[in-house]
């Protein structure tokens, strides 16, 4: 037997064409794609943002991860030392590994909350979810259940104001008084003066900073930052988030003892799986309320946010 046969079989080799194809379908579909690209997409001019996508997609992904690929598959080695065919080029061996590292740590916290998420409600499938309601010890008064309210369909003057005013600090209204008395040529002497048009439109400085249910149990209960004095408190350990971290690893562990005699099989699942959770996704939000809205975002592209990359 050569040294290339015994290389190849102490790193183990594929058991089909299969395993190979849709380890590369999961490498390439994961969480960016139902976490990330979704918020960038938002953030930068929905459609828009897929022009730049594309170009850098075109330029520099498909390239690096076809080089990457053939470079791997033809030398049958690791990042680090498959790079001993140009010692010059050995850093970019370790940067692969390092940038591995540290994406494999803060993506295994990601699954950490799915899987705790995910026993909570199993653990109350027979009763409503605790980040349903804000009637919890961990909830803040800046929780709220109401969706927005909508001004546009109220009729009522009185019920615009007092549905207005539920969404502002009083004590900003009040410093806003002189401002808006000069813009307005009104002598408005406090808030109660103020129209539901001006409240609506003239005090988005006033808004309170509220919050769903959902994000108060993940901020408040779930991480608990509310407790922290900042950036530098670390705060205690959570054993539910540890337990659940640590099954986490677990699963890895399994899923890759064996290297690709095991990853290859776990692909058939983690390769198809998440095209079935976007289709459940997509159509769970066609249902939802406002659906048309996030798609008319999405195909009528902004794109003054071309403009101003971030």
């Amino acid at each position: 037997m050569g040294q290339k046969e015994k290389e190849i079989l102490d790193r183990g080799n594929w058991s089909g064409r299969l395993d190979f194809i849709l380890s590369c379908i999961g490498f390439s579909v994961g969480l960016g794609n139902v976490w990330r690209f979704p918020y960038l997409c938002y953030r930068n001019g929905g459609g828009a943002f897929l022009i730049p996508y594309a170009i850098m997609l075109v330029i520099a992904g498909i390239p690096l991860y076809f080089f990457e690929l053939s470079f791997g598959q033809f030398a049958s080695q690791g990042p680090i030392t498959v790079w001993t065919v140009s010692p010059f080029f050995m850093g970019v061996g370790w940067a692969m590994v390092l940038i591995s590292a540290m994406v494999c740590t803060y993506y295994n916290v990601i699954i950490m909350y799915s899987v705790y998420y995910m026993m909570v409600s199993f653990v109350n499938m027979d009763g409503d979810l605790p980040w349903q309601h804000c009637d919890h010890e961990w909830a803040s008064d800046l929780c709220r259940e109401e969706p927005y309210p909508k001004f546009d369909s109220m009729t009522n003057e009185t019920d615009k104001i007092k549905s207005a005013m539920e969404l502002k600090h009083t004590n900003c209204l009040t410093s806003l008084l002189a401002n808006l008395s000069e813009s307005f040529s009104v002598n408005y002497t406090t808030y109660n003066d103020l129209n539901s048009s001006i409240l609506i439109q003239n005090t988005t400085s006033c808004d309170k900073d509220l919050k769903l249910p959902s994000a108060e149990y993940f901020e408040r209960y779930v991480l608990r930052l509310h407790e922290a004095n900042g950036f530098g408190d670390f705060g205690g350990v959570s054993l539910k988030l540890v337990i659940c971290l640590l099954l986490t690893w677990v699963v890895i562990f399994f899923c890759l003892m064996k290297g690709i005699k095991s990853s290859g099989k776990v692909v058939y699942f983690t390769a198809t799986f998440p095209y079935i959770v976007l289709i459940i996704l997509l159509i769970r939000g066609l249902t939802l309320e406002g659906f048309e809205k996030g798609i008319e975002f999405y195909m009528i592209p902004d794109w003054q946010k071309l403009k101003d990359p971030k």
